[in-house]
């Protein structure tokens, strides 16, 4: 239902199990929260500094502060978990003196509320720059702890394009901790971003790995566990993530062990092929970083890396995997997720495979098994059912 966050317009979803909050400028899903159980807090990474709707005087301020043009735009706007379409990364020239934003125009833009209750939310938008109209519906069933996400995207022009679609989820403190939390996916090859991060790499450049063990910056031969966050005090690292072909859905998710709380993202692998982990771990000294933020980016879609448009058309696939998503002219595609948040027993550390069936999720934990109900899962996921 309408409300506000931190001062910014926000609609509100939840049911007994959950609690979220969208904001309909940037269609950011600003918090998560798991009802009745030690994690009052939020889930989501909230920005540190401050943010504000697109349109306003403050925003246009704010955007100056965090570096103008095309990356103030988005950094004045984003928390949580954003979606970058058609973009993911920085726009080209041409495209930022049209006013292209970091990560596209979606994640800076406002969005119109077609439908809302206080279970479910449909959002729209236009971008003029890409040429797209695009939908996202939000909903919780009654006692899920599965939010679900239907989006669709369609070409407004007569001819075909190749989009980027990511979702950029983002997590941080005090759900993603260095002492308590562990990151899993059911991604396997990696390669290392290939531009170093900010003179302060914790990662060796454009190295090929198998998740989690990446290879260190430097010669040491050293490997650094991805699946720990932030052990690298003042540095980052940017990897991409391909999903096994094989599998119709593949995941990304994360345990809190002190709270005993668990974030999953499921989707189908045809359509986010790829997750890219970025870390930032107060290296950044540069507004609005300030040296003093550490998050973490868990992002699952049709491109690798953040490296915007020219770069991507220059590896059209990694690994035998397509990095963009073509879309022909009036064409309209789809793709769906969900999010699973959840208590789990004490004892569970890492998730080792995540199962979608009829009616339920099925969290994998060596011999142990968590089933978390969620009536007519695998049709939604599969496209075989509206929301």
């Amino acid at each position: 239902m309408p409300g506000s966050w931190k001062n910014r317009a926000a609609l509100r979803l939840e049911n007994s199990a959950l609690a979220l909050t969208v904001l309909p400028s940037g269609a950011h899903i600003a918090d998560l929260l798991v009802k009745g159980g030690a994690s009052s807090f939020n889930l989501m990474w909230e920005a540190p500094w401050q943010t504000s709707d697109s349109g306003t005087s403050l925003h246009a301020s704010l955007t100056e502060q965090y570096g103008a043009g095309p990356i103030g735009k988005f950094f004045a706007g984003w928390t949580g978990h954003a979606l970058c379409l058609d973009l993911f990364g920085a726009p080209g020239e041409n495209e930022a003196r049209q006013g292209m934003p970091l990560h596209g125009e979606a994640a800076s833009i406002e969005w119109s509320n077609v439908n809302s209750s206080p279970s479910q939310c449909r959002l729209s938008v236009d971008l003029p720059i890409a040429g797209l109209a695009v939908e996202r519906t939000l909903e919780l069933h009654n006692g899920e702890s599965v939010l679900r996400c239907s989006e669709s995207v369609c070409n407004l022009r007569v001819t075909a394009r190749l989009i980027h679609w990511v979702q950029h989820v983002t997590l941080g403190p005090p759900f993603l901790d260095r002492a308590h939390s562990r990151i899993a996916t059911s991604a396997h090859r990696g390669i290392t971003w290939p531009l170093g991060y900010e003179g302060k790499p914790a990662l060796a450049d454009d190295r090929e790995f198998v998740w989690p063990m990446a290879p260190a910056a430097g010669d040491s031969g050293r490997s650094v566990d991805l699946s720990r966050p932030f052990r690298d005090h003042r540095t980052g690292f940017v990897v991409g993530l391909q999903q096994k072909q094989e599998r119709t859905f593949s995941w990304i998710g994360v345990i809190n062990e002190q709270s005993h709380t668990l974030l999953a993202y499921v989707f189908c692998t045809c359509d986010f092929p790829w997750l890219a982990i970025w870390e930032e771990n107060e290296a950044r000294d540069y507004s609005p970083w300030n040296g003093s933020t550490r998050t973490c980016g868990l992002e699952f879609g049709t491109t690798p890396f953040p490296m915007g448009r020219k770069e991507t058309e220059l590896h059209p696939s990694r690994f035998g995997t397509p990095t963009q998503r073509l879309i022909h002219g009036r064409q309209e595609v789809s793709a769906r997720w969900i999010a699973v948040a959840t208590q789990v027993p004490p004892g569970w550390s890492c998730l080792q495979d995540i199962h979608v069936h009829a009616d339920h999720v099925e969290l994998v934990q060596g011999e142990q098994r968590i089933n978390v109900p969620a009536e007519g899962l695998s049709r939604f996921l599969s496209g075989e059912s509206a929301i």
